[in-house]
C-alpha cells in the first residue's frame, strides 16, 4: 500500500512537471510572438491600419499571456503541495524523503 500511494504520487509530480514545462513553453513562445508585434508595430508605424491591426494583435497575446501566467501559478501550487503531501507523507521514512524536499522545476 504505501509503495502504491508514493507511485501515485509520484506520478501526479511528474503530470505536474510535465505541466508546468509545456505552459512556460507556451508562454515563451508569446512572448517572443509579442515582441515581434512590437518590432512591426515600428515597421509600420506610418500605416494607421495596420498599427491598428497590430494593436488588436497585441491586445490578445497580452490576455493569452495573462492567462498562462496564471494557469502556471495554479499548476505550482497544486505541485507544491502534492510534493508537501510526499515530504511529510506518513508513508515516507517519518514523514521525510532523504532529507531532500527541495523544490525545483
Amino acid at each position: 500500500v504505501k509503495l502504491s500511494r508514493l507511485c501515485e504520487q509520484d506520478k501526479i509530480l511528474k503530470d505536474l512537471e510535465a505541466r508546468i514545462s509545456s505552459l512556460k513553453n507556451d508562454k515563451d513562445k508569446l512572448e517572443r510572438v509579442l515582441d515581434m508585434s512590437h518590432q512591426q508595430m515600428e515597421q509600420y508605424q506610418e500605416q494607421p491600419a495596420h498599427v491598428h491591426k497590430i494593436a488588436y494583435q497585441q491586445r490578445l497575446l497580452q490576455e493569452d499571456l495573462v492567462t498562462i501566467r496564471a494557469q502556471i501559478s495554479c499548476v505550482s501550487t497544486v505541485y507544491m503541495s502534492a510534493w508537501a503531501w510526499l515530504c511529510l507523507s506518513p508513508f515516507t521514512d517519518n514523514g521525510r524523503l532523504g532529507g531532500n524536499c527541495n523544490i525545483s522545476f
